[in-house]
């Protein structure tokens, strides 16, 4: 399996990510993860994957409104991004 885009992205800019941090955004950025990993992905602890998972156009809309309510303001940011372009 090769190295996502993101996981890429985390290591050139040199930010210290955990391994599950990585292994999360990697499987929420996966185009076949099913709508109940979506669902459960979508509340992490980490910003990162709560985050891929706003990005995912996979992600249901009612958790898409459930992120835009975030705490984390690049969540909530992605989570109103993908709801407009609904």
């Amino acid at each position: 399996m090769a190295t996502s885009t993101a996981t890429v992205m985390y290591i050139e800019r040199g930010e210290r990510r955990s391994v599950g941090e990585l292994i999360g955004v990697r499987h929420v950025m996966d185009p076949e993860i099913s709508e109940k990993e979506l669902r459960r992905f979508a509340f992490s602890e980490f910003p990162s994957v709560r985050r891929a998972a706003a990005y995912n156009p996979a992600t249901p809309t009612d958790v898409l409104r459930d992120l835009a309510l975030d705490a984390n303001p690049m969540v909530r940011s992605a989570a109103e991004m993908s709801l407009r372009t609904r």
